[in-house]
């Protein structure tokens, strides 16, 4: 039997988006290993000698998403803790659907190095953009695919056909705690409520309630329950958009079929944008919101398909 080990950064998360995250590529693993034996060990905490048995001798590992990939091997800022020590146990690491953790700063010299030793020479590795892709090509890897994010991959030009081309009465919106902008977030806020009859507000991180109470409290914005299954029944109603600043967040709500809008905090959502043309205004921008809100426009996202299957077909036997 297949034994496939799964490096999970939704374990011990405390950010929702990662739940977004592996609640599709769980999909995708089961469908493509559905004899095999599946175990799950996170990624935001250290290697414990209690995973050490799951780590032993695995058919395949995969990291599944997020931006997990650093410029430095040993950073303070820990979005996938490994070290250089845990590298004698963990290796041939297959990337699935991942991103660069910080797009201004060059790699260390030891990071090529690193991980080269991590992750698996031969096997195709999923990238959620370009910019991830070009920075792991010039270490060395010439195995590395641009699939754009695996929570997008639903979105074919059939699907993206019964997503609605002009405004609902009502919207839904996030915060993003970690990249505040009072400013700019509550000149978002003041254009959503001019321009729809209901907003609704998911937080998707665990401080993102504190920075809207703190700092934008309004009696008419209805604030739902923090919870995956909270937002995905506000997306099972009609007559609704999203606008906000959380990327998975808004790919979510596209999966759903609504009509979306994210405001980039930084370039993850940007970097997407460009290769995919995933709706993204930079929250720079937001004073072009209202007419962008009550245009009329398709959802157009051009999905890397070559690269999808070509991954995909790796796992087939």
């Amino acid at each position: 039997m297949e034994k496939i080990l799964v490096i999970n950064p939704a374990i011990a998360s405390a950010n929702l988006g990662d739940f977004i995250i592996e609640e599709v590529t769980q999909e995708y693993i089961k469908e493509w290993f559905s004899d095999a034996f599946i175990t799950d060990i996170p990624s935001h905490t250290p290697i414990d000698n209690l995973y050490f048995y799951s780590l032993r001798k695995p058919t395949l590992t995969l990291v599944t998403g997020t931006n997990l990939l650093q410029n430095f091997p040993y950073p303070l800022d820990r979005q996938w803790d490994i070290k250089i020590s845990d590298l004698t146990r963990l290796n041939n690491v297959t990337l699935f659907g991942t991103g660069w953790r910080h797009y201004r700063y060059k790699p260390h010299l030891l990071t090529p190095w690193f991980y080269k030793k991590l992750l698996h020479p031969q096997n195709f590795h999923s990238v959620r953009d370009e910019f991830t892709k070009l920075t792991l090509e010039k270490m060395g890897f010439n195995n590395v695919l641009n699939t754009a994010c695996p929570t997008m991959w639903k979105l074919t030009p059939e699907f993206n056909q019964t997503i609605p081309t002009t405004k609902a009465s009502r919207v839904v919106t996030t915060l993003t705690d970690y990249a505040k902008d009072v400013t700019k977030d509550k000149l978002m806020l003041e254009i959503l409520k001019r321009n729809y009859d209901v907003v609704y507000l998911w937080c998707q991180g665990t401080d993102d309630y504190q920075y809207y109470l703190k700092n934008f409290f309004d009696k008419d914005i209805i604030v739902l329950n923090n919870s995956l299954k909270a937002y995905k029944d506000i997306l099972s109603e009609n007559d609704l958009d999203y606008v906000g600043s959380r990327l998975h967040g808004g790919i979510y709500a596209l999966r759903h079929q609504k009509r979306t809008i994210i405001l980039a905090v930084d370039n993850r959502a940007l970097e997407i944008h460009k290769d995919t043309n995933l709706p993204v205004l930079a929250r720079e921008q937001v004073e072009n919101l209202e007419e962008l809100i009550q245009s009329s426009w398709p959802t157009i996202i051009n999905l890397p398909q070559e690269s999808i299957n070509k991954f995909i077909s790796q796992f087939k036997k």
